[in-house]
Order: structure tokens, then C-alpha cells, then sequence
């Protein structure tokens, strides 16, 4: 958190203020996302046109191979009971006609290439998940409970067809009116040959979700979960299983989520933590791309032409490969950042979804990714200095930034290996998840906590890690979420229902802290002044404690909302932000809290100042806003 320049960071804010009798300090953005946070399907009609979409009824379009996307929402054209739809599918037939399905049995088209799309009704009920069309008039939806509907004029009217099962519905692949297939839930795949009148099970090898299906010729593919690739070189007579050789990143193969082929040979397949596959045998056996072009999910994955692909995702990820998926380039992307942490005025870093790091070297107002090899959650960072700093996440992920680069400390169920460096003396290295990291300001000596009252702690700045916390000696069972290390012997932790734990003895003993009877909410992030003074606690439902002579008061907020980040800069100024894009200030203790102005509704995961005491605040869509 920058602890060891707040003092100096403190001063610099006072002037900036006191001077700014031009310019009155307000939040404004430094990162802003500019795609949907979730995209969930693309279809091209050309190498160049296409359409995307995702949650919150959110879709975009290209006329450059997906470089550059016109984005909005549909939630306008929603009734009340269907806003915010999670888009599912979209099918493009020429550079006019294209259909949108979804969340609440949303079904959009448009007919100018998707300047103005219109609800279309249907007799569905609950999701779709799918959508084809052969020509303006002749097209399939379908969706959970084995439900299918066509329509042979376009719309106006819907036939639901007898499938004879239950299982979701997922994808369709039709060649004209007449013959076509449907893939599902526990590894169904339907073929019809009169347009949907009789639908015949075709025997799939697998049991699996699967998502898609796709013919060249007589050659046939679909994909699933648990890494399910079938094949059929007979129109799809009859399937065989493929070889996926997804990785096991999370313990067991991920899921594939979208798949495409350019030719009977070629395919690539899109998947969970960022995989992408490559076929070049017709789909028996495929290949992991190494490395990965994201950590995160890949929905689908397209070919522009024969040597371009392109994948999209989770956190509004889009991805580009120009060599036929040998290398890719990030187009955009904007996981959840939950953590950040300043090392001085300069240096800093904030950590998020999918493994993501972004690093600064002035002072927050440009970002770049850092690569690291883990696709989990990271929920933790801590800058020690310039080139140092600290990263803890989900799986015991536990990071060190040496030389330049992100070396693991304990990772076992990542595919880095590494040395553990961590000595235990309770039956458990690192808890399964972490969910905060912090050095006091000696650099020498850091706490994480996480899981079951978890706590380790180094001495060394970080080369040996030892835990502190046997379950009795921590008076608490409850996931601690938050640690602030005051120094190098007072440490504060705190957690679910309420749970405030100090030691003043580097962790030797642990007691339960002083507070209110009635505080039982979950409480997520502690921060002091150097001298342990002054100190916040916040977390769920607007909740905030101040430290007062040696125990823990509740404070006065107007708002309700769940805070998720402090920062105590000085005896008299702290500042809060959590859900809502909540942005709290106090100049006076605490005795009132302000709610700042704030660029955006989204939430804030974490706050803190840089060494020119300019506070930055992370969060949902990879947001990062800044007070000046």
C-alpha cells in the first residue's frame, strides 16, 4: 500500500489542495473499459463485417476484421422484465440481415447490417441459446428443455418442434431448409432432414455440454465441456471422439466454448483460462497454442480468412492472430482489477481477474500489462519497491516480482512449478485462497491471509515465508480478507462476521480486537497511520470503524453501500470506496463521511495513494480512477 511514503504523500496533497483554489480536485478516469464486460458469441459474414455480443444486452460491430468496434447496448428496446438480457448468440447472413438470442427468450434482428435491431417476438419462455437462419425467411431458435422453434416467414410467425428430450439445446448447423443439426446437454446431437418435422439422436460419443457443431463437406465437429471434441467424416452419420489435449489448469480439462473451421483440415477451438486449440487433421487431435494470448475465458473464436482468427471473451477480452494462431495480439480487454498498491510516486501495481497485472511507472496515469504465468484470481499486491512487489490470489497463487519478471513462491496447481519458500507449522503451507498482501514499511517484514484464518508472515522481505496462525492462537476460524502491517511487530487482520484480530508481537499471539457488540458484518480492508494512531476498518453494508484509543468505533455513513478499500492518509483525512462506485471522504476523523462525486457506477475493489499522495482506485471492467 505505499505505507512508507504517506507521510511525504500526505504533505503534497495538503499543498495541492490548499493551493488549488483554480482547480478543484474531482475523480476522473485513467482507464476506462470501452467493450462489454462479457462477450459471449461473434459471427462474420466477410473477412472484415461482423457483430458481437454479450451481457447487459450489449453488442458491437466491426468493418475491419474487429480492430476497431462500435459498441452499445439494446436495453432500450427491452420491456422492464428483460433489461440487462445476457446475449448468448448472433448469427450474420449478409451484410443486411443478422439475429440475436439470449437471457428471458430474447430474440432481436435487424435488416441495415445492425443500425436499428428489433425485438422479435416468439412463444419461448426462458433461454435461447442458439439461432440459424438459411435465408430472410427460414431460420431455428432454440434453448433449454430441449426447445426448438422455426420460422418459415422470417419471424412473424413460430412452430416449436418435437425433440423428444429434455436436455438445453445449444447450437444448430443447417446447410438449406431441409437438413441440418442441433447440439446439446448431455452430449445430444439431433439431425434432421425436412427442417426440423423429425429430429433423429445420432449417438454421441460423449456426455458432455456441447456448445457447437460445424460441417465442411461430409466432414463434421462438435465441442463441449471437459474438453469433448467428436468428429464424423460422413456427414454425420456417425462420431468418434478427437484427441482435445486441453490443459488441466483448474484440475480437469477446460471446457471448450466455441470452435471454427476454415477448410476439412484446419480448425481452432477457443476454451476456459484463455486455451486456444489447433487442428490441422481435420479435429482428431489438436494442440494447445503456448502461450496462451489471455488467462481469460475465450467464448468463441472465428476465421476472417485463411490465416486470420479472431477470439473474444470474458471481461470484454478480444484477441487477434494474423498467422493462423501461432501469435496473437490483445485487441482489448477488462477483467476486475481488486487490488493496488503504490511503491512510491512513481512505481506501482494493481492486480485482477484471470491473472491479470498491470504495472505503472508514473505515478498511475498509464497501465501495461505485466505477463505472469497463473490464469487464477488475484486478489492481493503489495509494492515494496520499485522493482519489488508481492501478488497473492485463488489456488495458492503466490507471486514475487524479482529481476523484472513474476517468479512463483507456492503455486502447486498452477503449470509453472516453483519452490516453495514457505515453512508451515500447521498441516497447511498457504490457504487455499488469499485474499490480501501486506509489507509494513521496513520492506522487510509482509503478511498474506486468507482461508480459515490463514496467516503467514516473512521477516526477510519475503525470501522466507513461516505461518503464524494455528487455528487456537488466532481466536478466530473465520477467512480473514484484509491485513494491514502497521509495522514490523503490530499487525491487524479482519474477515468474515466481524472478525477484527491483532498481534503486537509479529504474530506470536493474536487477540480478539475491541469493537462494537453489533458489528457482525464482513469486513474487508484495514489501514493505519505510521504511528498506529489513526486507523479504519470497512466493509459490508457502508460499514466503517475507527481506531481510538485502543479499540474500534463505529463511524457515521450515509450510504449503505458494501466498501471494499481504505486508506488512512493522515489523523484527520481517510478515504473508503466500495460498490456503486462509492467514493467516501473524511477531513475529519471520521466525524463525517462525504460521498465524492464518482465517475462511474461500477464498484471499487481497493484503494491507495502513490508517493505524490494522489489516491487511485481499482475496479470492476479493469477501471482506474484518480482524485486530481
Amino acid at each position: 500500500m505505499g505505507r512508507r511514503y504517506r507521510v511525504v504523500g500526505c504533505a503534497l496533497l495538503a499543498m495541492a489542495l490548499g493551493a488549488g483554489v483554480a482547480h478543484a480536485a474531482q475523480w476522473d478516469y485513467v482507464r476506462k473499459y470501452t467493450m462489454p464486460r462479457h462477450i459471449k458469441a461473434i459471427d462474420f459474414y466477410d473477412s472484415k463485417h461482423g457483430i458481437l455480443v454479450g451481457n447487459r444486452a450489449a453488442v458491437g460491430r466491426t468493418a475491419d476484421g474487429g480492430l476497431t468496434w462500435i459498441t452499445g447496448g439494446l436495453n432500450a428496446a427491452l420491456p422492464p422484465e428483460k433489461k440487462n438480457s445476457t446475449f448468448l448468440d448472433v448469427f450474420t447472413l449478409d451484410a443486411q440481415h443478422a439475429w440475436i438470442v439470449g437471457e428471458n427468450a430474447v430474440l432481436f434482428e435487424t435488416n441495415d447490417g445492425g443500425e436499428v435491431w428489433t425485438l422479435v417476438p416468439t412463444p419461448a419462455r426462458d433461454v435461447l441459446n442458439g439461432v440459424w437462419f438459411v435465408d430472410p425467411d427460414h431460420g431455428w431458435i432454440g434453448g433449454d428443455g430441449g426447445l426448438i422453434f422455426r420460422t418459415t416467414d422470417g419471424g412473424v410467425t413460430w412452430e416449436q418442434l418435437n425433440t423428444r428430450m429434455n436436455n438445453s439445446v445449444r447450437g444448430f448447423f443447417f446447410t438449406d431448409t431441409l437438413n441440418g443439426s442441433a447440439v446439446g446437454d448431455g452430449g445430444t446431437i439431433l439431425s434432421t432432414e425436412d427442417g426440423g418435422n423429425r429430429w433423429r439422436d445420432m449417438k454421441s460419443p460423449s456426455a458432455m455440454s456441447l456448445k457447437t457443431v460445424q460441417y465442411i463437406g461430409d466432414s463434421g465437429w462438435v465441442i463441449g465441456g471437459n474438453g469433448a471434441v467428436v468428429v464424423s467424416s460422413d456427414g454425420g452419420q456417425t462420431w468418434e471422439e478427437g484427441a482435445s489435449n486441453v490443459p488441466n489448469s483448474n484440475g480437469m480439462p477446460e471446457p471448450i466454448w466455441g470452435m471454427h473451421f476454415v477448410d476439412e483440415q484446419r480448425g481452432a477451438a477457443s476454451a476456459e483460462f484463455g486455451v486456444v486449440l489447433l487442428t490441422t487433421d481435420g479435429g482428431r487431435n489438436w494442440e494447445p497454442v503456448d502461450p496462451r494470448p489471455t488467462l481469460n475465458r475465450l467464448n468463441d473464436i472465428e476465421w476472417l480468412n485463411s490465416t486470420t482468427l479472431l477470439a473474444v471473451g470474458e471481461f470484454g477480452t478480444i484477441v487477434r492472430s494474423t498467422d493462423s494462431g501461432a501469435t496473437w495480439d490483445s485487441v482489448w480487454s477488462n477483467p476486475d482489477l481488486f487490488s493496488i498498491s503504490f511503491a512510491d510516486a512513481n512505481n506501482g501495481w494493481a492486480v485482477g481477474t484471470g491473472g491479470t497485472v498491470l504495472h505503472t511507472v508514473d505515478g498511475g496515469a498509464t497501465w501495461e500489462r505485466e505477463p505472469i504465468a497463473v490464469p487464477f484470481q488475484l486478489f492481493g499486491v503489495s509494492a515494496v519497491s520499485a522493482s519489488s512487489a508481492f501478488i497473492i490470489g485463488d489456488n495458492r497463487t503466490f507471486f514475487e516480482r524479482t529481476g523484472g519478471a513474476w517468479e512463483p513462491i507456492q503455486n502447486p496447481r498452477s503449470e509453472t512449478g516453483g519452490e516453495a519458500r514457505i515453512e508451515s507449522d500447521d498441516g497447511a503451507e498457504l490457504a487455499l485462497a488469499t485474499y490480501a498482501v501486506d509489507f509494513a514499511p521496513s520492506g522487510k517484514v509482509g503478511w498474506t491471509v486468507g482461508d480459515l484464518a490463514k496467516a503467514i508472515r516473512t521477516g526477510d522481505g519475503g525470501q522466507h515465508w513461516a505461518s503464524r496462525t494455528g487455528n487456537v492462537q488466532m481466536a478466530t476460524i473465520n477467512t480473514l480478507y484484509g491485513v494491514a502491517a502497521v509495522d514490523d511487530d503490530n499487525v491487524f487482520a479482519v474477515g468474515a462476521a466481524g472478525t477484527i484480530v491483532y498481534s503486537g508481537d509479529s504474530g506470536e499471539t493474536w487477540t480478539e480486537a475491541a469493537k462494537p457488540d453489533d458489528v457482525y458484518e464482513e469486513l474487508r480492508a484495514a489501514s493505519f497511520t505510521p504511528d498506529m494512531q489513526h486507523g479504519w476498518v470497512v466493509g459490508y453494508g457502508g460499514t466503517i470503524l475507527a481506531w481510538a484509543d485502543g479499540a474500534f468505533v463505529k463511524q457515521t455513513n450515509a450510504y449503505s453501500s458494501d466498501l471494499y478499500g481504505v486508506e488512512a492518509v493522515s489523523a484527520t483525512e481517510a478515504w473508503a470506496a466500495g460498490a456503486g462506485g462509492a467514493l467516501l471522504h473524511t477531513t475529519d476523523g471520521g466525524v463525517t463521511w462525504l460521498r465524492e462525486k464518482s465517475p462511474t457506477g461500477l464498484a471499487f475493489r481497493s484503494i491507495a495513494s502513490n508517493g505524490a499522495g494522489v489516491p487511485h482506485a481499482v475496479g470492476q471492467w479493469g477501471i482506474v480512477v484518480a482524485y486530481q
